[in-house]
């Protein structure tokens, strides 16, 4: 294979590029051309659905070699990390021009260049080429209605009878549209590649003969195989397309659009039911419990039972806070980056058909998320610690009378506000790790992965240049934006925290505190300067930082039965777009993803049933008496990745383990468990919230005796 300095040096000098290219959003029209105008033929890639490694097309052994008269295209981020090399090739296209037979070069192919054009050959490799935006399509003719489709790419070469053979002349027919200014626009690029042992070009006979690949071929003279590359290409005026539709073509609307109507169908069912079930038989539940509850104005702690007895629980801070509150942060810094890509392009507001352009907004869109998974990190983080420090410490704002804090001295005061100082100036380390954590981790795993990919020789290595960019993002942007929402929220937790000491909380606060009867204020000196007994404070807070005991849960409310029930539906109504985007990604890699209004439906649904699982399985759980709320609502959100992550591997059995060498495994597996990370970690912290709102509210409502 040719040296690698074209492919690298291409993504070095234009990975900034993708910086600038990121704010160019609107959709511009056709490119208008006239008679006799010169047009550009890029060539990218060579890529197979049965590997995970593309090649840059000017890096291969057979191939022509870069000049002068090829150059460099700039790149975004999105299309270096799918592997695209674009290049300008030498090829003369004039529009309207019709070329029966044009020569591009004669290129000698060494012993390891046939091995390697087999392999590509064997694998089903295939061209990408790009002209006016839109990638070289093979035509398909329906066999019913005769109507045409296209399948971008076409192939290298192919085999017939043990033998291979290559495919070194091109037939191209580009088709036009005119347009009301006179002029045209080009909306179809078909590519009839052919194998010709010649420099004459066939035409359209069939009797000429194909360039065969073999070892046994290979001149004595030459120490190689002479290879002639040839085109010819044919311009066609076209009346039923225009330019607004020229995509429609690449698109399988038949096959697809039923599909997906009937799976909205069946998820909108799903949420329907549902939302019945929480909206009116848990409601009503509740709202029984909490009515039997406040009419009993008798009745202390010991008496109650069901979820209501665990409200002096359910707020303390769960096993592994940091990591939880981190969890959570990261994961709506996820789930903000894909709702947002997936909502402009579902309204049009980007244009999706320039490849690449997806993982171009999603990069940026997550680095900008950074500032919302630090402001939320820390503010789960502040409501969990806080609330344990203020009952281990007996400094309970709600048993102090305001007349007894406006009698309270400046060094008590001083006092009050110490118990939280040493909380809220761990601001900048938790946003620090909520910035660092999951971006730190999916650049090492991308690191880790390059290693691999580099020793393929892919063009999907990222260079030295593009690592430096991902680098400086880390440490300039990510983790500077994750600080500053620390910061924001760090000074809105300070105000709230001021305002508790100042002000006594109202009588409705799910914050548990102990009941104001059971506080003895001394009728001593240290009555007038608001101090509880220590006595009673030290008994009572023994009492209260207790844990309560955790029963034994019946066997659906177990943490993976209740994981696996509740991610089952989920999944179910997910499953259609899963199938196709993992179709586009894995399967059919030269094909387009475009139903994005069916997606950004789909994922409202999704998250609307995730909510409402976690609702219910809080409630079973909290009337089971185990108020460990926090991570069972994080798993549970979650649960719908784990049979994402079955499907991969069952996936992969079924299509892709005939085809796969080690690399392109391990390219797979590694990428299946980032998704099931992100699914975990996005949909897992809309259960966390939902869960948070869920405790807070019901316990909000209870009276406090």
């Amino acid at each position: 294979m040719r040296a690698r300095g074209l492919g690298a040096t291409l993504c070095y000098n234009n990975t900034n590029w993708g910086i600038f290219s990121l704010f160019s959003l609107a959709v511009h029209g056709p490119k208008v051309y006239k008679d006799h105008d010169k047009v550009d033929l890029f060539i990218n890639k060579v890529q197979s659905d049965n590997s995970q490694l593309p090649y840059s097309y000017y890096e291969l052994p057979f191939t022509c070699s870069a000049n002068e008269a090829t150059s460099q295209v700039p790149l975004s981020l999105g299309q270096i990390f799918r592997g695209d090399r674009i290049v300008k090739s030498d090829y003369q296209l004039s529009f309207k021009d019709d070329s029966d037979c044009a020569k591009t070069c004669v290129t000698l192919i060494s012993s390891q260049g046939v091995r390697k054009a087999q392999d590509l050959i064997k694998q089903n490799y295939s061209n990408e080429w790009i002209i006016d935006g839109l990638p070289s399509a093979t035509t398909l003719i329906h066999t019913e209605d005769l109507s045409k489709l296209y399948r971008p790419g076409f192939p290298i070469g192919f085999m017939e009878n043990g033998k291979y053979y290559l495919n070194n002349h091109a037939m191209i027919l580009i088709r036009f549209h005119r347009e009301a200014n006179d002029g045209y626009s080009i909306v179809g690029f078909e590519v009839y590649p052919k194998s010709v042992a010649t420099e004459k070009c066939p035409g359209a006979l069939n009797n000429y003969e194909r360039l065969e690949l073999s070892d046994s071929l290979i001149s004595t003279v030459y120490g190689g195989i002479l290879v002639p590359y040839t085109y010819a290409v044919y311009w066609r005026e076209e009346t039923e397309v225009n330019y607004e539709n020229r995509w429609e073509l690449y698109m399988n609307k038949e096959e697809d659009n039923s599909l997906h109507y009937f799976s909205l169908v069946y998820s909108l069912i799903f949420t329907i039911i549902c939302s019945v079930i929480v909206g009116l038989v848990l409601a009503k539940l509740l709202r029984n419990d909490i009515k039997n509850h406040n009419r009993d104005d008798e009745s202390t702690g010991s008496s109650m039972n069901g979820w209501r007895k665990l409200r002096n629980d359910v707020f303390s801070s769960p096993s592994g806070c940091l990591i939880f509150c981190i969890l959570v942060g990261a994961g709506i810094q996820l789930l903000v980056t894909v709702s947002s890509v997936v909502f402009l392009f579902a309204f049009k507001i980007l244009d999706n058909n320039v490849p690449g352009k997806t993982l171009t907004y999603a990069t940026f869109l997550f680095i900008l998320s950074g500032g919302i998974a630090g402001y939320v990190t820390y503010f789960f983080y502040d409501n969990f610690v806080f609330c344990d420090r203020r009952l281990s410490r007996g400094r309970s704002n709600s048993v102090i009378p305001r007349r007894k804090l406006k009698l309270a001295s400046n060094k008590s005061k001083r006092t009050i506000n110490s118990s939280f100082d040493d909380i809220v100036h761990d601001w900048f380390h938790v946003s620090l790790y909520s910035g660092a954590a999951l971006a730190g981790f999916i650049i090492f795993t991308v690191l880790f992965l390059n290693f691999f990919i580099w020793a393929k020789e892919s063009s999907t290595a990222l260079p030295f240049g593009t690592i430096v960019v991902l680098i400086v993002f880390y440490f300039f942007c990510e983790i500077p934006l994750a600080l500053i929402g620390g910061y924001i929220a760090y000074k809105n937790c300070l105000r709230q925290h001021e305002q508790r000491i100042l002000l006594p909380p109202p009588v409705t606060s799910p914050i548990a505190s102990p009941n104001m009867d059971e506080f003895n204020i001394n009728n001593n000196n240290n009555h007038n300067n608001g101090e509880l007994n220590n006595k009673t404070t030290d008994s009572l807070l023994s009492k209260q930082t207790k844990p309560s005991m955790v029963p034994n849960q019946p066997f659906y409310l177990k943490h993976w039965n209740s994981i696996l029930i509740s991610g089952l539906i989920p999944f179910i109504c997910f499953y259609i777009e899963l199938f196709y985007i993992y179709k586009v990604i894995w399967l059919e890699k030269n094909s387009f993803y475009y139903l994005y209004g069916f997606l950004f439906i789909t994922i409202v649904l999704l998250l609307i049933l995730v909510c409402e699982s976690v609702i219910i399985a809080l409630y079973l759980q909290l009337n089971n008496g185990d108020y460990r709320w926090q991570w069972k609502s994080f798993f549970v959100g979650g649960a719908m990745a784990n049979y994402v992550m079955m499907y991969s591997i069952f996936y992969f059995v079924k299509h892709l383990r005939s085809h796969y060498d080690f690399v392109s495994s391990l390219l797979y597996f590694t990428y299946s468990f980032l998704i099931y990370l992100l699914m975990v970690l996005s949909l897992g912290s809309v259960g966390s919230i939902t869960g948070y709102l869920f405790v807070k509210k019901i316990y909000g409502t209870m009276k406090i005796d």
